[in-house]
């Protein structure tokens, strides 16, 4: 069955394909017996064609061992997860009690359902479909979006009253009329909606212009209107009258508040309460800067990190493909033979999987425990691998001896094991230890281990490294992956010659390679858009944060615009003036970065607990932040400063 599109790709027409054979890995031909739909892309995993299982998974229904397998159950209407999860319990514990046997160790197997709309965001389990998202970092960016929407908030309630004296006699000349303090209040809130409500259109023209750039940027496809016109304007409108209103009612209740007397004399009166607040709004704007500041440094440190982290072998020259011709696998040892006769391969080995991809396979193991041949277990990737694996990866041996192809017991009776598997194992001298693992055919594989080799990632730096063992391939067939060391001063002519070489065994085939060190890199691709769409959010903040800044600067200067005269007349200098103006302001600075600290601290030990290997949370971080934000703040806040200090003081200081 294939997918609309891969038919159109293949036949033109979708009608077309049917009855017509397509052929996978040039191998057995399937006859098209239908056309599907295209995969919806709000799904867990994605498919362009559906074929039967292999022969041998039929062939062998008594096999507990296929890891990778996965059952849909649709629920019939009415029944809940909790109760068909209790159903599945009672039916099947027994069942598989008799298919697995007494658990030892610890270990206990049971079928446990999922949702499948829990999957994308909420699972994390081995062996996966596809990469999942992270309900996670969807809380982290729709906390951001309401951050930055409360500076702007901040700004309007701080500039509002802070431009409460430019209205004091139009309050007073409204209460005189007859107006009271409700319909004041209104209005003034009115005109924060009316305010929100144009920025809102603004927005959205700013949204759609933008909307390709922040695509690319996080990888997604999102469009504006995705659920519908009607529902997208109308939870517009109401979240800028809600946000409109919460913005309003501060400026509002204080406008209002002004007495009739007061207000027509233009007399403030006390405003202790009210710099108090505005302070405080001030202190929580740049607590939400700094901490911005610190996350997105933090981020970028890990990303650097992982990218440069010695993973245990020689990732940056290493290349893999996958070898899809079943007749070139038979002839792996003449490709690897005919590369390394070029001084471009410093070496070749053969895999069944590729390493970088977080996907190996898993068994479950038993192993010699005090004596006893089956005395314990253990969960653990297997990797079959030719001897020339480690040494093309340059991954040392710890002790005992790597495989050998001038023993043929090794083929059947020998594993190499890391130095994870040992300590998993408890085992004080590993060589001569006995290790046995369930097939495919329902029987057990045995080998003794030769060899113990370093610690290496096999995955990304999110896992942690696991027991690994090597097999020696068993069959031909399994060994579908090569592995080949480059010259890094010739990397050019070492690719052309491996592309030619290989189109010498396959004439007729694609030649697609991957450099392990790129593998490892796309499996940190989601954290790295993250760590941008963040950047650009503390971009955004930083800046609100700024302008708010200024515009409380610059009207502080034309409240006390006077005072700078005299105080000019009277022989102030520039500098003494910018510290009046912008003092109080730097000081709340340098106390949100006192508070952003700890939460930073915090939130970022959160993160990066996600991450088995990662940087410490580096307390110079934090104070850089707190010390960045503070410069910004002040070259913000020194230019309107410097505007007032240098005026002409005649100007302020004449009356009429």
């Amino acid at each position: 069955m294939l997918t609309r599109s891969l038919a159109t790709l293949l036949f033109t027409d979708p009608a077309l394909a049917l009855g017509k054979s397509v052929v996978f890995d040039k191998n057995q031909p399937y006859v098209v017996t239908a056309v599907m739909e295209d995969v919806p892309a709000n799904t867990h995993f994605s498919f362009s064609a559906l074929r039967t299982y292999k022969d041998d998974i039929a062939a062998n229904p008594d096999s507990w061992n296929y890891y990778n397998l996965y059952t849909y159950l649709l629920l019939k209407k009415g029944v809940t997860l909790s109760s068909a999860q209790a159903q599945v319990d009672r039916s099947f514990a027994p069942f598989i009690l008799h298919r697995t046997g007494r658990p030892s160790s610890g270990t206990t197997y049971r079928m446990e359902l999922q949702p499948i709309k829990d999957i994308h965001l909420h699972s994390n389990l081995s062996f996966e479909m596809d990469r999942n998202g992270d309900i996670h970092y969807v809380y982290i960016f729709i906390a951001a979006a309401l951050l930055i929407l409360s500076i702007a908030a901040i700004n309007y309630m701080n500039l509002s009253t802070a431009r409460s004296a430019l209205r004091l006699k139009e309050i007073g000349v409204r209460k005189v009329i007859g107006s009271t303090r409700a319909p004041l209040a209104a209005l003034f809130i009115a005109e924060s909606v009316i305010i929100t409500l144009f920025a809102t259109f603004l927005a959205l023209i700013l949204v759609e212009l933008t909307l390709p750039l922040f695509n690319t940027l996080s990888g997604k496809n999102i469009s504006l209107l995705r659920f519908g016109t009607l529902p997208t304007l109308g939870v517009l409108a109401l979240g800028s009258l809600i946000l409109g209103t919460l913005a309003g009612v501060y400026p509002a209740l204080f406008m209002s508040g002004f007495g009739v007397l007061h207000s027509l004399k233009g007399q403030l009166g006390s405003q202790t309460m009210n710099v108090l607040f505005r302070k405080g709004l001030v202190t929580f704007q740049f607590v939400i800067t700094i901490f911005m500041l610190s996350a997105t440094a933090l981020i970028y440190l890990q990303m650097r990190y992982v990218d440069n982290a010695y993973l245990g072998f020689n990732k940056d020259q290493t290349l893999s493909f996958h070898v899809h011709n079943p007749t070139v696998r038979r002839q792996f040892a003449s490709l690897r033979a005919k590369l390394l006769e070029s001084p471009l391969i410093e070496g070749a080995a053969g895999a069944s999987n590729p390493i970088g991809t977080n996907y190996i396979g898993q068994r479950k193991y038993s192993i010699e425990k005090d004596g006893v041949k089956d005395g314990g277990s253990l969960m653990g990737n297997i990797l079959q691998a030719d001897p020339y694996l480690l040494t093309t990866l340059q991954v040392p041996m710890a002790y005992g001896r790597n495989f050998s192809n001038r023993l043929a017991s090794d083929s059947n009776t020998a594993v190499v094991v890391n130095e994870a598997f040992v300590r998993e194992a408890g085992w004080s001298d590993p060589i001569g230890k006995t290790v046995s693992f369930p097939t495919g055919d329902s029987s057990r594989h045995t080998a003794q281990v030769v060899g113990v080799f370093k610690d290496f990632n096999l995955y990304s730096l999110q896992y942690k490294i696991m027991p690994l063992a090597l097999y020696l391939p068993a069959d031909v067939m399994d060994e579908d992956n090569m592995f080949v060391r480059i010259s890094k001063d010739h990397v050019a002519e070492a690719l052309a010659y491996l592309e030619q070489t290989y189109h010498s065994f396959d004439p007729g085939a694609s030649f697609d390679f991957h450099f392990l060190d790129q593998n490892f890199s796309r499996q940190y691709e989601a954290e790295r858009k993250q760590g941008y769409i963040l950047l650009s959010f503390t971009i955004l903040a930083v800046a609100l944060a700024c302008m708010g800044l200024l515009g409380l600067v610059h009207f502080s200067a034309v409240q006390r615009a006077k005072e700078i005269g005299i105080r000019k007349v009277l022989g102030a200098e520039d500098f003494g003036i910018v510290r009046l103006l912008a003092g109080d302001f730097l000081q709340l600075v340098l106390l949100a970065g006192l508070v952003a600290g700890p939460l930073a601290w915090w939130s970022m030990h959160v993160w990066l607990d996600s991450f088995a290997y990662h940087i410490p949370v580096y307390w110079w971080v934090l104070v850089i932040s707190a010390v960045v934000a503070a410069l910004i703040a002040l070259g913000t806040m020194t230019t309107q400063a410097l505007r007032a200090a240098r005026a002409n003081p005649i100007d302020s200081i004449k009356y009429e």
